[in-house]
């Protein structure tokens, strides 16, 4: 009997000392009839910045075509010219016969007096209009024709023309013969040319006319210096260039009243530029 609760009481020891080293296993939920599963380990990752945005390429830039405007018509200051000498252009003429021209008119002062002149000697010449000029003085411009002089056009405001395509050769001749009438010269301001530009006047039925002495009026030397220039370089067939516009033309009235009564008593026939 004392053999049975020895026994029993060392089994009991040994039960108690099983449980106390026994491994706890955590589980979770198992399924019907299945072993417990472990609760599954969460790994927790640091944290990271998001990962960088490609930058967006800028959208392409479209340059627009350029579109062609028409001419501006803006005018060469009148006192800044100094054109080179051109060459000899002038028509021949028989006998002693020079050929008078005037550039920038017509003017409401000069030009009038410039044609009394002409009347008072029996002379004649081409006068080169400006067109906005023309259209501003109709009257006048209206009477150097019905003094049987000749009318050559001058572009429509004085605008270089070798700085001009060929269609802005065209409108500013076509505009000023609008206004002006019918001719077959023209004169490019300040005398700048090239082929270019005789080629596009050619187009449009116009001959390039030039001049052979240059008086420099427009620079106001005195009349003096005027008179000395035209008669220190006369031949027959020469285009004389003076102005009746663009300034102060007093000094070309001045030396015109002296040199026609002077070629003319010297033989001299002062006439307009055949074919304009």
């Amino acid at each position: 009997m004392a053999s049975v609760r020895f026994f029993g009481s060392a089994l009991v020891i040994a039960v108690a000392m099983a449980a106390a080293t026994a491994t706890v296993v955590p589980v979770g939920p198992a399924s019907a009839g299945g072993p417990a599963t472990h609760a599954p380990t969460q790994t927790v990752s640091p944290t990271h910045a998001p990962p960088p945005v490609a930058p967006t390429p800028p959208a392409a830039v479209t340059t627009p075509e350029p579109t062609l405007q028409p001419p501006k018509f803006v005018a060469v200051p009148r006192d800044e010219r100094a054109p080179a000498p051109p060459p000899a252009t002038g028509p021949t003429g028989a006998g002693k016969v020079m050929y008078l021209s005037f550039d920038d008119g017509p003017h409401p002062a000069w030009t009038p007096k410039i044609l009394d002149l002409l009347g008072q000697h029996g002379a004649h010449a081409t006068f080169f209009q400006i067109g906005s000029e023309a259209a501003q003085y109709p009257t006048i411009a209206a009477r150097v024709r019905s003094g049987g002089n000749a009318v050559g056009n001058h572009t429509w405001d004085h605008r270089d023309l070798t700085a001009l395509p060929a269609e802005g050769v065209a409108a500013q001749v076509t505009r000023t013969t609008a206004v002006i009438g019918a001719t077959r010269c023209t004169r490019p301001p300040m005398g700048l040319t090239n082929p270019a530009v005789v080629a596009a006047l050619g187009r449009q039925g116009q001959r390039q006319q030039m001049w052979d002495i240059d008086t420099r009026d427009w620079q106001r030397p005195g009349a003096a210096r005027i008179v000395d220039t035209v008669v220190g370089q006369a031949r027959s067939g020469a285009v004389i260039l003076m102005h009746d516009g663009g300034g102060d033309r007093s000094q070309t009235v001045d030396a015109l009243a002296q040199l026609l009564p002077r070629l003319t008593r010297a033989g001299w026939r002062l006439e307009a530029i055949p074919g304009c």
